[in-house]
C-alpha cells in the first residue's frame, strides 16, 4: 500500500494523484474480499482458520507477480491484474480477522454490547 504509489512515482515519474489512482484496483477489490470472508466464513461456516489458510496464497502470489515487473518499462496493464489478487486477499485476510475477534476475546472486553438494548431496537 506504500510501496506502490512510491515505485510510481519514483521509477514512472507519475504525479501523487497519478499515483493514487493507479492504487484504485487494489484499494476497489479490498472490500469484495472482505464480502468473501462473511460469506465463507458466517453464511458458509468455513472454519476461520481455513479461510486465513486460502487467503494467505493470494497475498503472496500478488506480491510475487508484482515483484516480478520490469522497472525499466512503463506501467504495464498486469500490474492493476496483480494488484486485484493482492487485494483480494487482503480483504478476506483482513475480513476474516475482524470476525475472529469475538472468538478470541471474552464478552465483557469487546468494545460494544447490544445486550442493554430493547430487543425490538436490534432488529
Amino acid at each position: 500500500m506504500i510501496i506502490l504509489p512510491q515505485r510510481f512515482q519514483v521509477v514512472n515519474g507519475n504525479s501523487p494523484l497519478q499515483a493514487g489512482y493507479r492504487l484504485l484496483a487494489l484499494t476497489v477489490v479490498f472490500p469484495v474480499g472482505a464480502f468473501i470472508a462473511g460469506l465463507l466464513t458466517q453464511r458458509l461456516k468455513f472454519p476461520h482458520l481455513w479461510v486465513l489458510v486460502g487467503s494467505a496464497p493470494l497475498q503472496v502470489i500478488g506480491l510475487a507477480l508484482l515483484g516480478t515487473l520490469n522497472s525499466e518499462l512503463p506501467i504495464q496493464a498486469a500490474t492493476y491484474g496483480y494488484e486485484v489478487i493482492l487485494g483480494i486477499g487482503f480483504g478476506i485476510t483482513l475480513g476474516t480477522c475482524i470476525m475472529m475477534i469475538p472468538l478470541v476475546v471474552s464478552k465483557r472486553d469487546m468494545g460494544m454490547n447490544f445486550s442493554f438494548f430493547p430487543c425490538h431496537l436490534i432488529s
